[in-house]
């Protein structure tokens, strides 16, 4: 248990100072979405879908029209736990006895690192995700919404096999306000229009890639001393903020049983961004006063600027939320409009290219209970919630792809979320 502690604290001094990672890093992950978005269990449950059927507080980042229904929601807090590779990991009787272990105490000094092992050999090559911790605060007042969310990933990249030794761990950290309105345009029995917008200001960063040898010896430092000279002073690093708007509409028809939507989402979604050859000088740039005193002999590196640009989305949601019995709510939204009518127009194009684009779910509910299930980019997911006295558990289980086509590369997640609030 005191590794894990300290492997906790180590990523939570990285990530309290500043938010960083080398220029290399980011061309090499050039192929992800930077886009940023908290990890919703409702909204992944049911497929990634749920534009027109969005809550209160997650609707700041998928659909702002929704607060234009002017009901009261708080969170205080949300906090979100992600592990990836859950299948590999379970299947795993060497991995699973450590953590049995872990969890009743028998576990010796290695075990911390000799699990953080296990789980990056069952990555596999290319890009994956170790984790994703998020936790975040937010309140809707009538059509008024603030909310403020920190992000924490560990990438994972592994060029040829996925061996220890060619597995470099990347972290990253999303921290991000919000502002959000929605309005109702016109509002009837009979039918409703909404808009909304919602605007972020996301500083988004990275440490350098970290091979596994380094990880492990990390989190195997006794008294953090190695942790703090490698984090402070020998880690390049990088960060940098943009200003991302999200704009809907909702159409309700029937007394709000249909419902449609159209999204335009992480518009102005350019960082600007900036490289540092250590943590410490980053955070003293930054900050702008001598946070970290530098070691003998140690000569700050002039900063380098560049923008990474990322891509906004249009995006179509539709609902059939009927007022009867069990409550129950089916979705279905096209994700990304424009990449798919520009594969519709390629030579390449194949009949299955439309399910990447191409997300469904259904909810029901009986009395505080919810269950969910959902397909994504034709992967299933499944989850479960229940609320009681303004608190809420949700689990979430599904499978998305890490490829660049369907097939290449399934990986399955399991997300456990709880908020502490009241979000209708």
């Amino acid at each position: 248990m005191k590794k894990v502690l300290l492997s906790v604290l180590v990523l939570a001094m990285c990530f309290s100072f500043a938010f960083a990672a080398d220029k290399q890093t980011i061309y090499t992950y050039g192929d992800i979405d930077f886009t940023f978005q908290p990890t919703f269990s409702r909204y992944n449950a049911m497929g990634q879908s749920g534009l027109a059927a969005a809550g209160r507080m997650d609707s700041f980042y998928t659909n702002p029209a929704a607060l234009a229904e002017e009901r009261f929601g708080l969170s205080l807090p949300t906090v979100a736990v992600t592990l990836f590779n859950v299948q590999k990991l379970v299947s795993d009787p060497e991995a699973m006895t450590i953590v049995n272990s872990m969890i009743d105490g028998t576990a010796d000094d290695n075990a911390a690192v000799n699990l953080a092992e296990k789980m990056i050999k069952n990555l596999g090559s290319g890009y994956n995700t170790l984790a994703t911790i998020d936790a975040g605060v937010g309140a809707a007042f009538g059509s008024f919404g603030l909310g403020a969310n920190v992000q924490v990933k560990l990438h994972t990249l592994a060029k040829g096999s996925s061996n220890v030794a060619n597995v470099k761990v990347v972290p990253e950290v999303n921290v991000a306000q919000t502002v959000a309105l929605g309005l109702n345009i016109i509002k009837t029995d009979a039918l409703k229009l909404q808009i909304g917008a919602a605007g972020h200001f996301v500083y988004k960063a990275y440490l350098q890639g970290q091979d596994a040898a380094t990880v492990s010896s990390l989190l195997s430092d006794d008294d953090g001393s190695d942790v703090q000279k490698k984090l402070l002073w020998s880690t390049p690093t990088m960060g940098g903020y943009a200003i991302p708007v999200d704009l809907g509409v909702t159409l309700s028809l029937a007394n709000d049983a249909v419902r449609l939507s159209a999204t335009a989402n992480n518009l102005n979604g350019t960082y600007r961004m900036s490289s540092y050859d250590s943590f410490a000088n980053m955070t003293n740039s930054v900050v702008g006063t001598e946070v970290f005193t530098p070691e003998e002999g140690y000569e700050a590196k002039e900063s380098e600027k560049f923008e990474i640009k990322t891509p906004w989305t249009l995006n179509f949601g539709f609902a059939f939320a009927p007022n009867v019995i069990f409550k129950p709510v089916i979705t279905a939204d096209l994700i990304d409009m424009l990449g798919m009518v520009k594969s519709l127009g390629s030579d390449s194009f194949k009949a299955e290219d439309l399910l990447l684009h191409l997300n469904a779910g259904a909810e029901v509910s009986i009395l505080c209970f919810n269950l969910r299930a959902g397909v994504n980019r034709g992967y299933m997911s499944v989850g479960a919630g229940v609320g009681l006295l303004g608190m809420r558990i949700d689990a979430t289980y599904g499978w998305q792809e890490f490829g660049a086509e369907l097939g290449d590369k399934p990986v399955d997640s399991f997300t456990i979320r709880f908020n502490l609030g009241y979000d209708k």
